[in-house]
């Protein structure tokens, strides 16, 4: 090794002076600039789920807080008629998602968000809100009329944004016995997850 390269090297290892470390600390001073992201590691799951590549993911990854902060906004704008929200995460698109309840076209605000973001979608024709969805879930007369074969094998309940209903969930081991001793699971299912209005009545 020359005498050049050790010096070099010897100068890299050298920590900055304590003026310059203290300007780095300060409040409002830039930040070193990062070479690897924060989401390097998340992104190798993401890309193998979604089928793209690890730069892409990271793309996507790092843009996602943007974009659930236009999806709060809408959320706001919308709240009277809000059916649901997600992210649009498939191989050939990335984007936000908003589903409005009833055909009429969104408010300026909402169009103006679209318009000023390419990547945002609003979809029209919900029937439910997701706050009637939700009240739906709440509303314990939903459950009347049903028989404890049917209630025993009830283990979970959500809420689909996309299919705009309440989604039940039956144990495996239980449906046999439910559709001998009552009816078929998918009657039953679409009687637990009718959808109510805000006052409470069902429809």
């Amino acid at each position: 090794m020359s005498l050049a390269a050790g010096l070099a090297v010897a100068t890299l290892a050298v920590p900055p002076p304590l003026a310059a470390q203290n300007d780095e600390l300060r409040p409002g001073a830039p930040r070193p600039e990062m070479t690897v992201s924060e989401y390097a590691d998340e992104a190798v799951d993401y890309a193998l789920a979604y089928g793209v590549t690890e730069k892409e993911a990271i793309r996507r990854l790092e843009d996602s807080d943007r974009l659930y902060g236009i999806i709060a906004q809408v959320r706001e704008i919308e709240s009277g008629r809000l059916a649901g929200w997600s992210l649009d995460n498939t191989r050939d698109h990335f984007g936000a998602w908003i589903y409005l309840a009833g055909d009429v076209e969104p408010s300026n605000e909402t169009r103006e968000l679209v318009e000023a973001n390419p990547e945002l979608r609003v979809q029209l024709g919900a029937r439910y809100t997701y706050e009637e969805l939700l009240a739906s879930m709440k509303n314990p007369a939903r459950f009347d009329g049903l028989s404890d074969a049917v209630l025993r094998a009830r283990v979970s309940e959500g809420i689909d944004m996309r299919a705009n209903q309440v989604v039940v969930g039956f144990h495996e081991e239980r449906v046999e016995e439910i559709e001998a001793a009552y009816r078929s699971v998918d009657d039953i299912a679409a009687e637990m997850t009718r959808s109510v209005d805000t006052d409470g009545s069902y429809e």
